[in-house]
């Protein structure tokens, strides 16, 4: 079995989401909503980076995929740079 886990990315812990996606010989079979029970810690890149970690290592994660706001990108990015302006 192969286990994906997603992750929609924000900037606090209540509308971060989780979910994991199991698969078996290349079909489908499971999903998990709210995979991840998130800490009560201050939410940053290196908390939210270590919840990540810490489950995935634990639930022998395959892959990762994560979808978050723009506001995540690197801060040394230009402000005049294309990521920058983007809006989505």
């Amino acid at each position: 079995m192969i286990s994906v886990l997603g992750i929609d990315l924000a900037t606090n812990w209540r509308s971060l989401g989780s979910a994991v996606l199991s698969f078996e010989d290349a079909r489908w079979i499971d999903c998990v909503p709210g995979a991840i029970v998130w800490p009560e810690s201050t939410c940053d890149a290196a908390a939210i980076a270590d919840a990540i970690l810490t489950f995935a290592l634990e639930n022998r994660i395959s892959a990762i995929s994560l979808d978050g706001p723009q506001g995540w990108r690197d801060p040394a990015t230009p402000a005049t740079s294309p990521a920058a302006t983007a809006r989505g």
